[in-house]
C-alpha cells in the first residue's frame, strides 16, 4: 500500500497475534479460543487456552470451580457437546461432597452498617450482605462472640445459598471462614442452586452461541426409549 500511493515512509504496521483452530466470543472482549500459535510461538502438542472476561477467571467464583471451568471450556473448543455434559456432571457429583467453604462464593462485605436495620436488613441490601447481617445476628443470639468474630465492613468474605424455610430465616448466610454448628445449616444449604450459579450459568453463557447445553435434556425419544 505504501508503495501503491508512494508514501515517504512506511507507517503501517501489522503483527500476527494468535491463530486458533476455535474460538468462541460471547461479547466484546468476553472470549475463549484454542490457540496453537500466540505472537510466533507455536504450541505443536496441545493448544493452549486464551479466555478473556470469562466467569472461569473471574475473583467471584469459587476457587473449587475454577479449574474444573476451564477445562469444561478445553472441552467446548476442541470436544463435543457429549463430552462436555460427562464432564459437567461428573464434576456435580465432586461439588455436591465438597466442604461448604470451597464451594461458597467469595465476596468482600461492604456496606454491612449502611443496610443493617434494628438487627436485621433494609429493602435493597445485595445477598451476601444479608448473609453477613445474618450470621452477625446470629452470632449475639448463640452469644458466641468469645469464640467467633464477626462479619466486617470491608473485610473479604463467602456466602452461600440456602432453602426455605429455614433455621435462618432467609435464604443466605455469609460468613468469614467458616460457620458455627450451632446455626444449623447443613440441611439447608442449595447446593443445586451453588453449582447453577457457579457452573452452568457460566457455561450457559458460552454455549448458547453454539447451540449446546451444560447439561443433558430430555426428549421425547429418551422418554420413548
Amino acid at each position: 500500500a505504501a508503495d501503491y500511493l508512494k508514501a515517504f515512509e512506511q507507517k503501517m504496521v501489522m503483527e500476527r497475534e494468535a491463530i486458533a483452530s476455535s474460538a468462541i466470543w460471547t461479547a466484546k472482549k468476553r472470549y475463549a479460543m484454542a490457540v496453537h500459535d500466540m505472537e510466533r510461538v507455536r504450541y505443536p502438542d496441545k493448544p493452549k487456552l486464551k479466555i478473556q472476561g470469562l466467569e472461569a477467571i473471574r475473583s467471584s467464583t469459587p476457587g473449587f470451580c475454577r479449574e474444573p471451568l476451564l477445562r469444561s471450556i478445553e472441552l467446548i473448543l476442541l470436544e463435543t457437546e457429549t463430552d462436555v455434559q460427562k464432564y459437567v456432571a461428573e464434576f456435580q457429583e465432586l461439588f455436591n461432597n465438597a466442604p461448604i467453604e470451597d464451594i461458597a462464593f467469595p465476596r468482600t462485605m461492604n456496606n454491612i452498617k449502611k443496610y443493617t436495620e434494628n438487627g436485621t436488613f433494609k429493602k435493597g441490601c445485595p445477598p451476601h450482605v444479608r448473609g453477613a447481617i445474618s450470621f452477625n445476628r446470629l452470632i449475639d443470639h448463640y452469644q458466641l462472640s468469645k469464640d467467633w468474630e464477626l462479619c466486617k465492613d470491608g473485610e473479604k468474605g463467602k456466602f452461600l445459598w440456602l432453602t426455605i424455610p429455614n433455621s435462618i430465616g432467609d435464604d443466605v448466610i455469609s460468613f468469614n471462614t467458616s460457620v458455627p454448628k450451632e446455626f444449623g445449616i447443613e440441611p439447608y444449604i442449595n447446593k443445586r442452586k451453588q453449582f447453577e450459579k457457579a457452573v452452568i450459568e457460566p457455561l450457559t453463557g458460552i454455549l448458547e452461541p453454539i447451540g449446546w447445553s451444560a447439561e443433558k435434556r430430555a426428549s421425547l425419544i429418551d422418554f420413548f426409549g
